[in-house]
């Protein structure tokens, strides 16, 4: 079994200074693959490790950033024998791990379908978490349609952000106009559930209206300093906004500063965003968060990080 020795990776200006990684008998040497660096093998053991040492959802969140990172081969044999055996809601994210990880559609197919018939159940306790991963599958259907509206007649505000994701994803473009204005309504909710995941959602949909932006921009300006909603918000607009504008730059400098203040849920968000739509820069706002005795948050690091070794 690989294992992180307790130092880190640590980074320099667009630089990796691999930290050891190490074993019970001593350093690994695997080589990385045909046009992985080593800097970047070294970041994806630290994500096997996480998803190996791990539990619960940190576990999920190791393994969606080796999936993002086309790195899957580890994560179904990790995953297999949990399919059937976990109190909800835990089995939608495994079931969602192994749909993103199948090697065949079939596979993909029927995974995705467990998590389908979970969200279609009023009945069922994992309902929400259930339409997140469909959302987040891209796995909308417009025959669900009609169960997604009943559902959002007496949904909370927080509930409602799915069935909402939903529709506008499946919907013609007059439904998502619609949903998507109902969804950045929601981004003045008083439940700040409800406000957090509508900026996660318009954060995840493609294209949204400049009047989302504008709402975005708005809550980001109302939103406390020291709120967990504030950091998705800025993920959500950084994903809307040019990549080299003031805009982004002025955005990347909030996300730093949530991953200094933040929880370990937003230190991995935002070390996610800032590292999809970073540079070399950036790389030193990550080192640091590498070093963090929250596994989350060192998920987000190495996954940021990544994301930006991709490009140098």
């Amino acid at each position: 079994m690989r294992c992180l020795t307790q130092s880190a990776v640590a980074l320099t200006e667009g630089c990796l200074l691999a930290g050891a990684l190490a074993s019970s008998s001593g350093c690994v040497t695997t080589p990385a693959p045909p046009g992985v660096s080593g800097q970047q093998q070294q970041l994806l053991l630290l994500l096997e490790h996480e998803m190996t040492s791990n539990t619960g959802w940190v576990r999920i969140h190791a393994a969606d950033a080796l999936i993002d990172h086309h790195h899957a081969e580890a994560v179904a044999p990790s995953f297999a024998r949990e399919a059937d055996a976990a109190a909800p809601p835990y089995p939608i994210g495994v079931w969602r791990v192994l749909a993103r990880a199948a090697a065949t559609a079939e596979r993909r197919q029927a995974f995705t379908e467990r998590i389908r018939r979970t969200m279609l159940d009023p009945q069922a306790p994992d309902r929400v978490h259930a339409a997140e991963s469909v959302a987040k599958l891209g796995a909308a259907n417009p025959a669900d349609s009609p169960v997604l509206v009943q559902w959002l007649a007496t949904a909370s505000e927080a509930a409602s952000v799915y069935p909402l994701w939903l529709l506008a994803l499946s919907g013609s473009s007059a439904d998502q106009t619609g949903c998507e204005a109902r969804l950045s309504d929601l981004l003045d909710a008083s439940d700040s559930t409800a406000r957090l995941r509508a900026a996660f959602a318009l954060g995840r949909i493609k294209a949204v209206s400049p009047a989302a932006v504008n709402r975005l921009n708005r809550r980001l300006e109302l939103e406390p300093e020291d709120s967990p909603v504030r950091v998705y918000v800025a993920a959500a607009l950084l994903r809307h906004t040019a990549k080299d504008s003031a805009g982004a730059a002025r955005l990347k400098q909030v996300l730093a500063g949530c991953l200094v203040r933040g929880r370990p849920a937003e230190q991995l968000e935002g070390a996610i965003a800032l590292g999809m739509f970073g540079a070399a820069g950036d790389l030193p706002a990550l080192a640091r968060l590498l070093q963090s005795p929250e596994a989350d948050a060192r998920i987000g690091a190495a996954s940021g990080s990544l994301y930006i070794l991709q490009h140098l």
